[in-house]
């Protein structure tokens, strides 16, 4: 749908997850205006979903420098008006499926990049004051897709199935999970991914 280039001047490269939360966030609350009904969440680390369904992909590059986050390139890719999708990915939804509504894109397009400047702002003041960014990071987990009981995985790293749970998103993305016997597990990006109707995503 759009990338936006962002300055988040002072941010520490080692917290640059606090962008995609804030991006994450900032659509989920523009979809909910849009979608009321509907329950719409993100599922980690920064796919947005409306139950079981893929709205939206955000791919997020940071340029680094040695005093920090010189600029990020946030790219969003948002189902609007669709009713056909082309790509292979096996859940995609529109908002215009959901609501039976065409949807002017000037519109959103304004009110997603005003609502995304605003949490990333903040974001950035709170984890540059001295409260740190643990209400941006709760507000995150809130919102999280799956993080209301066990499901299915399958641990990338090790090649099995697994029932698991979300415990826990750390400060640099890396997402915890439980096991039914206690087990606790760690992963990065694509080291787990979730199973849907025996689908892999």
């Amino acid at each position: 749908t759009m990338s936006m280039l962002l300055r988040p001047e002072g941010l520490h490269p080692a917290r640059q997850f606090v962008i995609s939360e804030a991006v994450s966030l900032a659509i989920v609350e523009v979809l909910q205006r849009y979608l009321p009904g509907h329950d719409v969440r993100v599922k980690w680390p920064n796919d947005i979903y409306v139950g079981d369904r893929k709205i939206c992909g955000i791919l997020i590059e940071n340029s680094i420098t040695s005093s920090g986050i010189n600029h990020s390139i946030v790219g969003m890719g948002i189902n609007v008006n669709q009713h056909r999708f082309l790509s292979d990915a096996p859940n995609p939804v529109s908002m215009a499926q959901l609501t039976g509504t065409e949807f002017d894109l000037r519109t959103l397009l304004e009110e997603f990049c005003r609502e995304i400047l605003r949490e990333v702002d903040a974001a950035v003041a709170a984890e540059l004051s001295e409260e740190g960014s643990g209400e941006l990071s709760a507000r995150y987990f809130d919102t999280l897709w799956r993080n209301d009981g066990f499901y299915p995985y399958r641990d990338n790293l090790r090649g099995e199935f697994i029932e698991a749970r979300i415990v826990a998103v750390a400060p640099d993305g890396i997402i915890s999970l439980e096991l039914p016997d206690g087990e606790r597990r760690s992963y990065a990006f694509k080291e787990i991914s979730a199973v849907v109707k025996e689908s892999l995503l």
